[in-house]
């Protein structure tokens, strides 16, 4: 519900699918071109990033996986391209290690 309150505050059209059997919980209308969203819920994580695995949605059509991070209340919109598993940074690294970091916060915009 977090996902669709935020696309349909930002303006986005948002439909439900009949069934859920493709891995698909959303459809969002973008410009008139439909994209298809996987939606994952994160209550915690830890260390300074999350993981997610998303194998079992390769070959599916998901255009969008949205990760909602429950304990502060965000959410990421990650183009997904058939990608075995999506890790991003939420925390800084004790070593300040900038390289190879991909920011969560990158992904607060809804891909177009």
């Amino acid at each position: 519900m977090k996902v669709t309150s935020d696309l349909l505050g930002k303006g986005y059209d948002v439909y439900y699918p009949a069934v859920d059997d493709n891995g698909v919980d959303l459809i969002v209308d973008v410009d008139s071109k439909l994209k298809k969203v996987q939606v994952k819920t994160v209550k915690t994580i830890r260390g300074t990033a999350l993981e997610i695995n998303t194998i079992k949605y390769r070959g599916s059509g998901v255009d969008v996986i949205a990760i909602y991070l429950d304990e502060k209340d965000i959410i990421a919109y990650y183009p997904y391209f058939d990608e075995d598993h999506i890790r991003l940074a939420v925390h800084q690294a004790k070593n300040n290690q900038e390289k190879g970091r991909n920011w969560f916060y990158r992904y607060m915009e809804f891909p177009s």
